[in-house]
């Protein structure tokens, strides 16, 4: 007799099928059938699990390998000396001593404070100009590529109206060219949106540590604070100094009540807020190139992580001034649609909150009501900006019955008149928005039906034939009027002396005066861009010229060649320095007046009167600021190249076409098709510059520039 075999024990399964449960057979637990029910010759249908029926009885085990865990963890930090039971009541003491660059760099790039700036999660730390969000059109309005060009007439994809740069270079290369036009229509390919998940626990209070916060914080406040002081330093300063105090020992002061950023230090717009406040301190801090990169990305997507339903739910001052610090963020960004919701939320929220119910302006006003008369008037500033970048409607109606302060001018000698002085700049800047306002909705008629062209695209163009001559003076006039009237503090034509103002209030007001004029000069741009743009159709038609609108339209092309050149002196004398203001506003400038200067070309009638030497020397200078901020930005970097590559196709087209003598042949008619055909195909040359895949390249690639 052979010796016996052990039995096998049962393999036991934590959950078992409703048949064999019923006859309290051994099952195995295989899906969708087990093998009792496959021999029982049963259906799938009949071989069903039911969860709620399992057993638990792997959570006990859960709970232990945490207790475990947690264990092994306490008994690390006692062996490097570190005591778990003071781990909550740990803080960091202020160290007032200046960071050098090296030491600042190291921190942000994990050499010794690695784990504090551990990125959020592996979306949140996608990068910024790589995401498979960005678009082909830039949060300035501006294009980056071939397709951009039909993006902005396909409203599908997003609105672009005719004030935006985007919908300029298409109307000069589909009046001049319709070729390109269809031809980039059909290169156009929709964006893919992603859904990111707008929280991640506690990690978006995070802080950076106490000594690149400091810098970054000051970078901020001495670079961008004053063209949009939204809100109450004094509060903010006292709500960021509580946030490094140990737990009990910070305090609230009641005269920082419903002042918004500054009340209550833990909430989420307070966190939002000052990491939107670190990525602006990292543009204009002393970092190296790399680390400033990967400190922007990092407290981007930290201050984005708060933006949502909780963050609207509260419903204050706050709210406003977070969302309008988030759009500033977005503004040197290629996530157009994020900044431009970002600031209609802000203005919806303002509005519920009755800001722009405000009473009348008077000096002797409180607190409470200089802050939200404040924060209004950012919501109007830049809700006309990003309305005239995108060439879409204003969220805010009604401007021109805005009473805004007169221009005063203070005693600078005096603290409190120095204070005054540089607050007063958003007065100026409000002054100048309710002027933009009107040349939207006179000029560029954001809200006009818009019809069907030939390749059946949505398009609205803007035609000053259609317009009173009337329109375009009194805009003018309203300009000049502003230019004259600028107190001497923030003055162009007549600045005062600086001596007896300290260097950090002058470098302040040097920044105002320039970001105001440069604002300036680009509204005179905008007002006659579309008399050149309409001259150029005019020409391309061969029209007969009907003398006075025909006059009218050269001196107003003349003009607005006139002022893109004065605009580019301007970025070029300023853009590396410590006097500008932030680098995507130096790039639209670029970007529009080059595109002046190239449209320029195709006008026949307006070429033969204007300095060529000039023009030439103006791309020069437009070519090299594009060069050096394309080195700051993957975006800028794709509208340069494609501006180079239209450039030297209109400049060899020129030549060619001003030695042909055949007068059958239109030079404009055929211009820009040129561009699509042999050795000069614009798709070509875009294939060769950009052979990479655009989610490959981000932040790490920027180049060393110095931009102040």
């Amino acid at each position: 007799m052979s010796e016996q075999q052990p039995r096998q024990r049962r393999r036991k399964v934590t959950l078992a099928c409703e048949p064999c449960r019923e006859r309290k057979a051994r099952c195995d637990g295989v899906k969708p059938l087990c093998s009792t029910c496959r021999r029982r010759q049963l259906g799938i249908e009949q071989c069903i699990y039911q969860v709620g029926n399992a057993r638990t009885a792997c959570s006990d085990d859960y709970t232990k390998s945490l207790h475990d865990r947690i264990r092994q963890l306490e008994q690390a930090c006692t062996a490097h000396g570190i005591n778990p039971d003071t781990l909550q009541n740990v803080h960091v003491d202020r160290q007032v001593y200046t960071q050098s660059q090296t030491e600042l760099d190291a921190v942000v790039m994990g050499i010794s404070q690695g784990q504090i700036l551990t990125p959020l999660s592996s979306s949140a730390n996608e990068s910024i100009e790589s995401s498979t969000n960005a678009r082909r059109v830039t949060a300035m309005g501006t294009t980056t590529s071939e397709e951009g060009i039909a993006q902005c007439r396909d409203t599908s994809q997003a609105f672009y109206g005719s004030s935006s740069a985007a919908s300029f270079l298409n109307e000069a290369c589909g009046t001049a060219s319709p070729l390109l036009a269809r031809q980039a229509s059909r290169h156009s390919q929709a964006a893919t949106l992603q859904n990111p998940s707008l929280f991640n626990g506690m990690e978006k209070f995070v802080l950076p540590p106490r000594a690149l916060a400091d810098h970054l914080k000051e970078r901020y406040f001495k670079r961008a604070y004053y063209l949009y002081p939204i809100f109450d330093k004094d509060a903010f300063e006292h709500a960021y100094e509580s946030l490094w105090l140990p737990s009990g020992r910070a305090s609230t002061v009641n005269e920082y009540r419903h002042l918004g950023l500054g009340e209550d230090p833990t909430s989420i717009a307070f966190h939002s807020s000052l990491n939107a406040i670190f990525a602006l301190g990292c543009i204009f801090s002393d970092l190296s190139t790399a680390a400033r990169a990967t400190a922007y990305e990092l407290f981007f997507s930290r201050s984005k992580q708060n933006i949502g339903l909780d963050l609207l739910d509260l419903n204050d001052l706050s709210v406003v001034q977070t969302l309008l610090l988030v759009a500033l963020v977005l503004q040197g960004t290629p996530f157009p649609d994020r900044c431009w919701n970002a600031v209609g939320m802000a203005c919806r929220v303002a509005q519920g909150l009755g800001l722009h119910s405000i009473p009348p302006y008077d000096q002797h006003e409180s607190r409470l009501w200089q802050i939200r008369r404040r924060t209004w008037y950012g919501c109007i500033v830049l809700d006309t900006l990003v309305s005239m970048t995108f060439g879409r409607p204003t969220m805010i109606t009604n401007l021109s019955a805005l009473a805004v302060p007169e221009s005063m001018t203070f005693d600078v000698q005096s603290v409190e008149g120095i204070a005054k002085t540089k607050l007063h700049f958003q007065n100026e800047s409000v002054r100048l928005s309710i002027i933009l306002d009107s040349m939207l909705s006179k000029v560029y008629k954001p809200w006009q039906c818009r019809v069907p062209d030939d390749g059946q695209n949505l398009m609205s163009h803007t035609n000053t034939a259609c317009q009173s001559m009337d329109i375009f003076v009194e805009l003018h006039r309203r300009l000049q009027a502003f230019e004259s009237s600028v107190p001497s503090s923030l003055s162009w034509t007549k600045p005062i002396t600086m001596e007896s103002i300290s260097p950090e209030d002058a470098k302040i007001l040097a920044i105002q005066r320039n970001v105001l004029h440069a604002r300036f000069i680009y509204l005179r741009v905008m007002l006659y861009r579309p008399i050149l743009t309409q001259l150029l159709a005019s020409d391309a038609s061969d029209d007969a010229d009907d003398g006075l609108h025909s006059s009218f339209k050269r001196d107003g092309a003349r003009t607005c060649v006139n002022s893109a050149i004065r605009l580019l002196n301007l970025v070029h004398d300023t853009f590396r320095t410590e006097k500008t203001g932030a680098w995507w506003w130096n790039s639209l400038y670029a970007w529009t007046a080059s595109l002046v200067l190239m449209t320029c070309r195709l006008c026949p009638s307006l070429w033969a009167t204007l300095d060529h030497v000039g023009v030439a020397e103006s791309w020069e200078k437009c070519h090299a600021v594009l060069e050096a901020l394309s080195s700051f930005s993957l975006s800028v970097r794709k509208s340069f190249d494609l501006l180079l590559k239209m450039h030297q196709t209109i400049t060899i087209g020129q030549e060619d076409h001003g030695s042909n003598e055949d007068p059958e042949q239109n030079p404009v008619h055929e211009l820009l098709d040129t561009v699509l055909e042999g050795d000069l195909s614009l798709q070509d040359a875009l294939t060769l510059s950009f052979p990479f895949d655009s989610d490959t390249m981000g932040f790490q690639y920027w180049e060393a520039v110095s931009l102040g």
